[in-house]
Order: C-alpha cells, then structure tokens, then sequence
C-alpha cells in the first residue's frame, strides 16, 4: 500500500508538472493572440467612430454655417435608433453646441467633463466649408462674403459603443481557455500513463535506499534491465557495499573516540573549573580595587582637609612676611598634591566607564578666556606672557560639556607653563569645520618652552609618561595628565594632537565637535561708529599679543598702529600730530627699559600729546594703585590675558568722555588671583545653631576654625550616635555629617534622623566625604541628606554651602565669577551678559536680559508651587516632566545649581523615590531666593522719569 502511495504521488507530481509547462507555453500564444484581437477590434471600432463623423461632418457643413438647428437635429438623430451609438453632438467653430443625441447619459457625462474615457470610442472631425466652382466666383483672399479660402465653420463628435467588441472579445478569450484546458487534458493523460512505466522500477530503488538507510546492508540491490534507471540501480548496490565497509571501519574508531572524548571531557571540566576561579579572582580584584580607590581617596582627602584647611586658616591671621610665605608653600603643595590625586581619580573614572559628558549651552569663548586667567597668575609670576585669543567670526554659543573642556586647556596650559621658562603660552581657538547641526572647533595652545624629544613622542599620551626620568624629577607630576585628554576629547567626539621642537617649544590642539543650539541666538552688535572714527596706538613688546590686539581693532573697523617699545611709541604719536593724531593709546605695564606707567608719565609730559587717552593693560600679578594711575593720566586699566569685551567696553568708556578714572568690566572681580591678606575685621556673629559630626580630630578642628571664622559656633558630635543623642534634645538649624565614623556612620545616622522625624519637620543634613567617585554624591541624597561637601573642604566652599541653607538675607552686590578651584558659581552672568546685547522683540524692556529674567522668575515662582502639589498628590511622573522643564530654562541663563537640583528632583521623581523629594524642594527654594536675587540685581536699571511725570 505505502509503495502503491509512493507510485502514485510520483505519478501525479509528474502529470502536474508537465500539465504545468503545457500551460505555461499556452498562456502566452493565448495571451499574445487575444491582445492582438483586441486592438484589432479596437481599431475597427475607431475606423468606424471615425467615419461617420467624416459622413456626418460633410452632410452638416452647410447647416453648420447658417447654423440650420432644425435641419442638424434631423441629422444627428438619423442616429438615435442606432444602439452602437453613444452619443452625437454638433459645435460651431466658437465651439458652442449647436445639435446633439445621446443614448448614454454616463457617456456623455465623462465626454463633457473630459475624464477620461475607457467605455466607448470617441472620434471627432472638424466641419470645413470649402468653395464650390459651380455656386461662387473665387475672390481674393481679403474680399468679404463666403467666397475665398476653406475655412473650419464647426466641429463633429461621435462617441462609438465598445459592447461590440468586449462582446467579441469575450468569445475569443471563452474559445481559446475551452482549448487550452482540452489541450491540458490530453497531455496530463498522455504523461499519467508514460510516467507509469518507468515509477514502478524506481519505487524498488526507493525501498532499497530505505533498507540502506535503516542500516539494513545485507540484502542486494538488483535491476534487469541496462538503461539509466538500472545504472543507478547499480550505483545504489556499489554504494550499499562501500556503506557496509565503512560501517564496520567506523564501529572500530567509534570505540577508539569514545575513549578520547572522555580524557577530553575530564580535562574541559578541569579547565573550566579554573577559569571560573579565575574570573571570581578577576571580579575580586575589580571590586577590590575600585574598593582600593575609595579607601585611597578617602585616606588621602581626610589628612589633606586638614592640611589644606589649616594652612587656609593660618593664612587669614596675623603672621610675619616669612612665616606668611611659609604658610602659601605650604597651601600650594597641598593644591599639587590634590592635582595628582584627582588625576588618579579621573583616569580611574575613565579606565571604568564611569566618566559621563554633559550636553548644556556653553559659551566657547568664555570657556576659553577663563583658562587662560586661571593660569594667568602662574605664567607670570615665571614672567611669561598669557595670550588668549578667540578667532573673530567663530561661534560663541554651542552644546557640549564646558567642564571637561576647560579641564583639558587647564591641563594644555599647565603643562605649557610648567616648561617654559621664557616667552609666552599662547592660546587660540578658532572653527576648523561645520555642518548643519554641529560646530568643530579647534582649540591650540603654543609655548616657546624645553619641547618634547622625539624619542618620546610616540608614547606621550601614554599614561605615566613625561619626557624622560629627570624630567619628571624635576617638574614633577603623574604623567596621566595627557592621558585624561586624550580619553575626554575622545569622549567627546574629538581628536588631539601635537607638534613639537625640542628646545623650541610645543604646540598642542585638539578639535571637539560641538552640537547647534535649537534656537540660534540673535546677538545685537555693538555699536562701533564712534570707535571706527578712532585711531589706537598698540604698545606691547610681545608680538603675539600686539598681532592679537591688531587684528582684534581691525575686526571692529578701527584704524591702529604698533609698537615694541617705548620709544616707537613715541615716535609714532608724535608723527600722528602731522597726520591723523592717535585718540588711544594701549600700553603693556612691563616692558624693557621703559615700563608702561613710564611711558604714560613720558606721554603727558609733551603738552601735544595730552589729548590721547591712556589705557594700561597689567598682568594680575602685578599691583598698580589708582593714584599712580590717576597721577599719570591713565583712565583704564586692563588686566591680562586680555578680554576681547573688557577692550571694547573701555576703548567705547574713554571715547565717551567719562572723566573718572574707570577700569574695564571684570578687572576687579577674579578672586584668588591677588595674594590674600590678613583680614582684621571678623565676621558677623550668626545665631543659627550648628551641629558638626566628626570623628577625626584634625578635621574638627579644621572644620570648627572655618565655622567661627564665618560667625557660627558649632557643637560637636564623635559619631552618628552622639549626634542623634543631641538631635533628640535640641533642635539645630543645620548638620554637617561626616560619613565614615565608628559606631554609626553618617549615612545610617541620616536614615535614622529622617525615620524619627515628625511629619512637618526637616533638619538640613550636609555630607562631609573623602569619597570622591561617582556614585558618592547620589548614595548621600539617596540616604536622605541635603547637601554635599567633598572633602578636603575649603572655606568659600563651606560658605557657599552655609548661605545656601542659612542664607543671612537678600543681597544685591555683582555675582563673582567661579574660582579657579572650580567652584560652581550658584549664577554665570557672563552668560546673561550675551542676553543684554539681544533684541527684545516683544518691546517693553530695556534688553532682552530684563525680559527673560522676568519671565524666569515668574515661571520658576509657579512652578515651586506646581512641585509641592504634584508631591502631596503623589504625581511622580508630571513632577518629572516638570522639573525637566525647569532644568532646561535655569541651564539656558546659567543657573547651574537651579539646573542640577531640578535634575536631581527629575531624577527621584521618575524612580518614584519620593523620600528625596523634600529634602530637595528646600534646597531648590533656597536656591531659588538667591538666584532671583542676583538676578535681579543684573538687570538695567528702569529709566529715570521725566520732571513732572505722573507717578
């Protein structure tokens, strides 16, 4: 039966087949030929469309001419009995129907409408009236009446029915399927009965090859006759004994391998055995590591906060010359200590994946022009010169992470100044490509310092690499300074480089690409006639910088000149009075010979000179008092490195006549760039009460000395026990925890507070850590404290934190810019400073600054409000939602520390972590009062009203 089943599938697969390829090579005569019927059809029909408008159009042309209606009515419906016939219409030459019958209102329809036609056969033909020999005389051509040339008097239409031929059509394709499936018939007959001949003998094969493949070998595979079918009989019983051999060759290895594959199972198991072990050792030693790094930083930072702190402390008091110098050698070894140790750190970071880029708005010049003033006071107090120039006409706003790259210029920069003893550090930036969405700019720094042996060279940015062993000795460092670039401009996207000439000096670069703001911003230039009428002398004996100043002044259309030294200058201005007289001139304080005050003096000493101002540009290190100034006729005073704005600002202040002695914008408002003195007046003493948990001594006297300093008298806890002792009988307005303690440590301590108070109750926690790798702060918040100080702790950072959470009231003075600790200023008014020179399409305000301070503050004040319903409601995700918004607008005008809380609160809400939520909501309060402050303190002042003005 399964064999007779077998047969017959053959059988039939055979017959489909071949009934398969006769209908293929059927289809396509068929087809081919019915096509051809078809447009032969259609063809007849339009030959006949066409002639009865030919007919049509010869009986019509005289009644078309007179325009006969009656006798054209009885010519088109001569066809209204004709049922081929759709439709028959008569136009004159204007095109105006002038008789028509139809038999198809569909038809005539689509015709009118001029769709397109597909159901009958249209045929039209103009209606001609030609002269006649036997009825006219031929006139000329301009003569009037009919007589003349033939001329279109109207137009035929004719729509022909197609249901003639789509019934023709219709039979042809019925008679040529009828054939096709007789045709089929008889070849699936004809191939059935052939097919039977030959599947009989191969249903033997097929039985045979299932004996072989059931491993039945013994019986032979046997066919009496010699044609294909019983070759392959026979191939088939070569193939059954050729199997039997094997088979038996095989059953003898099969033993033989069996043997082997069990010594080898026993040595995998082995082997994998040891390499679980080894990655359990890899895993211990990664945690043991990052452990490591932990206690390290720990271990390192508490003894540091006391060095650090101390010598922070011995400095504000009464000391000797000496014992003063002592007292900073000591602070700025700490500070070198602290550059390594942080350098460790980053790489550590790096090495684990754990270094994350921000994507805010940042300003490049800025970025650019505060590296440089940060490293301003070390390169001259080596006497080398510190240039900074950002290149006119590259973009001053993009996105990207302004912390990492002012870290990789500070670490560029430093490097440029700790090996070179003389010339200049010389740094640019400026767009090395574009596209639509991103920005890459190219930042260099240039030094005339030892340069690099090209021995060395290829392994530079390895880390723990310096140029040679003495080197090292005696700059000193880690080495791993170039290596944290390389890792952070490759982070971003970028790429870095050098090139170098020993005993020539080096230059570094690195390209970052930087993302467009979605919204461009619209920065209204300054106003420069009155300075392009001007003439201004450069007198600077550095070329670098006097290059810089030239092409700065030409950017901004201003006619300059320079000079080297002294007696150029001289010169110059004084062959200007025969010409065009200098109305400015920009002196360097220190040059050779003759210094810049010298020159002032020399300048005002020739009564033809008097009428050029005088601005001095002075290094931060160097301490020029007003009355030398005002005594030498000097009425601006410029710092360097030299700010682009801080030149224009002053340049436009002496133009304008002031006659008070002025220095340009941000001269006086860098902290920690002058040496800091001993300050008698002590400070105002605060009621707040202050609880310090700390179990190192040093570290409480450090932290108790900073605290008197500002007013504060702390009580002091050993450890999270005694704290929560003292938390249970007073109540203090803020704590500074300290987390690794004996007994009970910081973050249990904080759990246990938050546990015991009652609703409605918030105490301010502050962390105090020597941790310092990521995850730190977010473990401090997650425990439920407030606040976090990293330590060793400084006294302006300790005073930021306590303002934050113990404000002492408004204040209105200038936002200071951020130290070069790296300090986070709460507000960058450099930033808003950019909003003051835009347009206010709106109108209303003064700048645009006073509109979006307005609108920040106002917004920011319901959103508060919107927090604290969304946390009582439980609304976690809108919270999110929100607080994102708030990130976005306090990142846009520089608010960084609006910015992070709103992000920490986003960050809670979205992990539906709402014990945080409180905590944060305080701090982003305070926060706010300050910011709102400040603000308002940077906006124009409302114009003075008119005499007599209604108030």
């Amino acid at each position: 039966m399964a064999q007779a089943r077998r047969t017959l599938n053959l059988r039939s697969r055979a017959t489909l087949l071949a009934c398969f390829a006769l209908a293929l090579g059927l289809s396509v005569p068929a087809g081919s030929s019915i096509y051809l019927f078809g447009r032969m059809i259609e063809k007849d029909q339009q030959h006949t469309a066409e002639a009865i408008a030919k007919s049509l159009a010869g009986a019509s042309e005289l009644a078309v001419a007179v325009k006969d209606i009656d006798e054209l009515n009885r010519l088109v419906h001569t066809f209204a009995n004709d049922r081929s016939i759709k439709f028959v219409a008569v136009y004159d030459a204007a095109g105006q129907l002038l008789a028509s019958t139809r038999q198809d209102d569909e038809s005539w329809a689509a015709f009118q409408s001029g769709e397109q036609r597909g159901r009958y056969f249209q045929a039209e033909r103009d209606v001609i009236l030609a002269p006649r020999a036997n009825e006219f005389e031929p006139l000329g051509e301009d003569a009037p009446g009919p007589a003349g040339l033939s001329k279109k008097v109207g137009r035929v239409v004719v729509g022909l029915s197609a249901e003639a031929g789509d019934t023709a059509m219709a039979q042809q394709m019925q008679l040529m399927i009828l054939v096709a499936l007789l045709s089929a018939t008889a070849c699936a007959a004809l191939v059935y009965f052939a097919v039977a001949n030959w599947t009989g003998r191969l249903s033997d094969l097929v039985g045979a090859s299932e004996r072989i493949a059931k491993g039945d070998l013994s019986q032979a595979v046997k066919q009496d006759r010699g044609d294909e079918i019983g070759q392959l009989a026979e191939s088939f019983d070569q193939m059954r004994q050729s199997l039997e051999a094997r088979d038996r060759t095989l059953r003898n290895f099969n033993e033989t391998l069996q043997e082997q594959v069990r010594a080898r199972t026993h040595e995998l198991a082995c082997q994998a055995q040891e390499l679980e072990f080894a990655r359990d050792r890899a895993l211990e030693a990664s945690r043991a590591k990052s452990e490591f790094l932990a206690n390290m930083s720990h271990e390192i930072r508490t003894p540091m906060n006391g060095l650090i702190g101390m010598s922070e402390l011995l400095l504000d008091t009464p000391m000797s010359a000496e014992q003063r110098e002592f007292a900073r050698t000591i602070r700025t070894s700490a500070d070198a200590l602290m550059v390594v140790i942080n350098d460790i750190l980053d790489y550590s970071k790096i090495e684990a994946g754990k270094m994350r880029m921000e994507s805010i708005l940042l300003s490049a010049q800025s970025v650019v022009e505060d590296a440089a003033e940060i490293m301003s006071v070390r390169a001259q107090a080596k006497g080398l010169e510190m240039i900074a120039e950002f290149e006119p006409g590259t973009p001053a706003f993009l996105v990207g992470d302004p912390g990492r790259v002012r870290q990789v210029l500070l670490n560029l920069l430093g490097n440029a100044v700790k090996f070179t003893h003389h010339g200049e550090v010389y740094l640019r930036a400026c767009l090395s490509s574009e596209t639509e969405s991103t920005s890459t700019l190219r930042f260099s720094v240039r030094d005339t310092g030892i340069g690099i042996p090209e021995n060395v060279q290829p392994t530079l940015f390895q880390p723990f690499t310096q140029a040679d062993g003495s080197t090292t000795r005696r700059y000193g460092g880690t080495g791993l300074g170039l290596a944290i670039s390389k890792q952070l401009i490759e982070l971003m996207g970028g790429e870095i480089g050098f090139e170098s000439v020993p005993e020539r000096g080096s230059t570094f670069w690195f390209d970052v690409p930087f993302a467009k703001p979605k919204e461009p911003f619209q920065i209204e230039p300054p106003d420069l006639s009155n300075l392009r009428k001007s003439r201004v002398l450069v007198v600077d004996d550095n070329q670098t910088q006097r290059e810089m100043l030239q092409r700065l002044l030409q950017s901004w259309g201003v006619s300059n000149s320079a000079s080297s030294d002294a007696a150029g200058a001289l010169a110059l201005l004084r062959r200007g009075l025969d010409q065009r007289p200098f109305e400015i001139a920009l002196i360097d304080q220190q040059m050779p010979e003759i210094d810049g005050i010298q020159l002032a003096r020399a300048i005002r000493g020739e009564p033809a000179l008097k009428s050029c101002e005088l601005g001095l540009m002075v290094p931060r290190t160097v301490t020029v008092s007003k009355e030398q100034l005002r005594d030498n006729g000097i009425r601006l005073c410029i710092p360097k490195p030299i700010r682009p704005a801080q030149v224009l600002e002053g340049l436009q202040m002496l133009l304008r006549g002031k006659p008070e002695h002025t220095f340009a914008p941000g001269a006086n408002r860098t902290r920690n760039l002058v040496p800091m003195e001993f300050n008698e007046t002590p400070a105002r003493e605060r009621p707040e009460r202050i609880l310090m948990v700390e179990d190192n001594l040093v570290n409480q006297t450090v932290a108790v000395g900073m605290l008197q300093r500002l007013g504060f008298h702390p009580e002091i806890a050993n450890n999270g026990k005694e704290a929560l002792e003292l938390l249970a009988r007073r109540a203090y307005d803020l704590v500074l925890m300290d987390c690794q303690m004996p007994l009970l440590n910081g973050y249990d301590a904080t759990l246990e507070l938050r546990r015991r108070e009652p609703p409605g109750k918030h105490t301010v926690v502050v962390a105090m850590t020597a941790h310092a790798l990521a995850g730190d702060r977010e473990r401090c918040l997650e425990a439920g404290m407030d606040d976090y100080l990293a330590k060793p702790i400084e006294l302006d950072t300790l005073r930021e934190v306590l303002a934050r959470w113990l404000p002492e009231g408004p204040t209105s003075e200038y936002v200071s810019m951020p130290d070069p600790g790296g300090n986070e200023a709460s507000l960058e008014p450099e930033r808003l400073e950019v909003y003051r020179q835009m347009k206010s399409p709106g109108g209303g305000f003064p700048t645009m600054l006073d509109k979006l301070i307005h609108m920040y503050v106002t917004e920011t004040q319901a959103l508060l409000d919107e927090f604290q319903k969304y946390i009582e409601a439980g609304d976690l995700q809108t919270l999110a939602m929100r607080a994102h918004n708030l990130k976005g607008s306090s990142g846009t005008l520089g608010a960084n520390r609006m910015k992070k809380i709103a992000d920490e609160i986003c960050a809670s809400a979205r992990k539906g972590d709402a014990q945080m939520l409180p905590g944060l909501m305080n701090y982003l309060r305070r926060e706010f009062n300050e910011v709102s402050v400040r603000m308002q303190a940077l906006r124009s002042p409302s114009p003075a009203k008119p005499r007599g003005a209604a108030h």
